[in-house]
């Protein structure tokens, strides 16, 4: 496994931790190519979450993720970023921190 992917599983099961340790019910899909990667029900509301690794800024006084996905179609990459029709929220964890 490749260190970027190795990453994304890392924070992907942080997050889905730290919501199951919040007492929340949480929800993954089969699909590998859904634009959510996990859904949590908080108060009886079912909230779709878009997870990303995080790094820190270039000035290091605070931390970012890309806010969009990247994958590859006929051999040439293909960007898109996220609306409030495909996710309500990011998470992502830094230093063992889920922001």
């Amino acid at each position: 496994m490749n260190e970027t992917n190795q990453k994304g599983i890392t924070t992907e099961l942080k997050c889905q931790l730290y919501f199951v340790e919040k007492g929340y019910n949480v929800y993954t899909p089969i699909s590998p190519d859904t634009r959510i990667d996990l859904i949590a029900e908080v108060e009886k509301r079912l909230i779709r979450i878009q997870i990303k690794s995080s790094r820190l800024t270039q000035n290091q006084n605070g931390i970012q993720f890309n806010t969009s996905s990247t994958w590859l179609k006929s051999q040439a990459a293909v960007k898109k970023g996220y609306t409030k029709e495909d996710i309500d929220f990011f998470a992502t964890v830094y230093e063992n921190e889920v922001y």
